[in-house]
């Protein structure tokens, strides 16, 4: 399944493996609203250059334009 989520006024693709994953996305919406105020430098940096989400069970991998800011965050 795809979506897309807004992030820092960026829209940006967030691809699912359940059909209907309604429930991951609300969290992954929280988790990023909270990780941009209070995240660490790291977290703030993969968030600045985003360019896709994916959800696999309860991690999100959020995907970057350099593969090294890529990082995991959890869901739960």
């Amino acid at each position: 399944m795809r979506t897309f989520i807004e992030v820092q006024e960026r829209i940006v693709p967030v691809y699912s493996d359940e059909v209907q994953g309604t429930k991951k996305i609300k969290l992954l919406s929280h988790a990023l609203k909270a990780k941009s105020v209070n995240g660490r430098k790291a977290i703030k940096q993969s968030l600045d250059s985003l360019i896709s989400i994916e959800i696999v069970d309860s991690d999100a991998i959020l995907h970057t334009f350099d593969e090294q800011d890529s990082i995991a965050l959890s869901l739960y």
